[in-house]
């Protein structure tokens, strides 16, 4: 059943603000913590919003790479996915995966799962979605250059 759009708008500009501010303030710290932090809310009503049988999955594995990826961070777990798997690139919904270490395969795995999202994308608050997670996806490359 369609959820109600009635607050939609309103939940979409203040999502994307809370997500802005997420961006500027890891990028300014240099501390992805920020950004992931700031974006759960996003993803969460994603969560809440999707309907379809693949965007609810790929929403849900989207919450699951965050929360792993934040306790990853937090804890400072490192885990290089290529050396266990014995590759460098795994194939991941339409995309090639670089592996390594999980605090860098996670950010473009999520890019590579907001695909069906997107795809499916009928209305502006899951493109407003898919954009937040492609600066994510950006901002985390620019935290592994620095």
């Amino acid at each position: 059943m369609a959820k109600p759009t009635t607050y939609a708008t309103p939940i979409c500009l203040v999502l994307t603000l809370i997500a802005a501010i997420g961006i500027i303030a890891g990028i300014l710290e240099k501390n992805a913590l920020w950004l992931i932090f700031l974006l759960l809310p996003t993803v969460i009503y994603e969560v809440y919003r999707t309907e379809g049988e693949s965007t609810k999955w790929a929403s849900w594995f989207l919450l699951i790479l965050l929360v792993v990826e934040l306790i990853f961070l937090l804890f400072n777990i490192k885990f290089n996915l290529a050396s266990f798997l014995g590759q460098d690139y795994a194939y991941i919904g339409s995309t090639n995966v670089p592996l390594g270490d999980l605090t860098v395969v996670f950010p473009a795995a999520g890019s590579s799962v907001s695909h069906p999202i997107l795809q499916n994308c009928r209305n502006l608050y899951k493109m407003a979605f898919c954009h937040h997670l492609h600066l994510y996806d950006c901002c985390r490359s620019y935290y592994q250059s620095q």
